[in-house]
């Protein structure tokens, strides 16, 4: 009886995985298609996906909000957190750093955004202290300094910008149009 209930069970989770992966790969070719036509879509059709876009996400983030992990502050705190984590030395690197390059900014956006994302989870939930005093609602700080590492040590292992890309660079952070306050001021 114990093994037929054993072999049914095994065969349920294949078939479940099975179906799964079916699942995914549908979505996958749906998503494939939509950035291979999107691009190249007039602006009605950019405009439509869009707005279905942020429908879809503005229901995912009524559904986050609904399962109340944390106060209106906490979710806020949050949201800058996970963007620090993310973003917060791809942009700034992104100016003031000629050697920073495509690899470096996506490896640490990556890496930042995952291990922010880890330590709320374990202080949060996981049962983990906190390191440094570092709680559930400052988690962009560890984010953040694992997404700099990263981006620094993976722009200088990778090649180097290109000769435009550097005098980019060079070109934003130079200042253009007419000064609004006079030296009299």
């Amino acid at each position: 009886q114990m093994a037929t209930n054993t072999e049914l069970t095994q065969q349920e989770i294949k078939k479940n995985i099975e179906q799964a992966t079916r699942s995914l790969e549908e979505e996958k070719h749906l998503f494939e298609a939509l950035l291979e036509h999107l691009p190249t879509a007039e602006t009605a059709k950019r405009l439509i996906a869009a707005r279905i876009l942020l429908v879809v996400l503005g229901a995912a983030g009524a559904f986050v909000a609904s399962l109340k992990l944390t106060s209106i502050l906490g979710a806020v705190a949050w949201a800058f957190d996970f963007a620090m984590s993310g973003l917060f030395f791809p942009l700034v690197l992104g100016v003031w750093w000629k050697r920073a390059n495509r690899q470096g900014a996506v490896a640490g956006m990556l890496l930042g955004f995952l291990s922010g994302t880890w330590y709320l989870y374990m202080v949060r939930w996981g049962g983990m202290e906190p390191w440094l005093g570092i709680d559930h609602l400052r988690f962009g700080i560890i984010g953040c300094a694992v997404n700099l590492v990263t981006m620094i040590v993976v722009s200088l292992a990778t090649e180097e910008p290109d000769e435009a890309t550097q005098k980019m660079v060079d070109e934003v952070r130079i200042p253009k149009g007419e000064t609004v306050l006079a030296a009299s001021h």
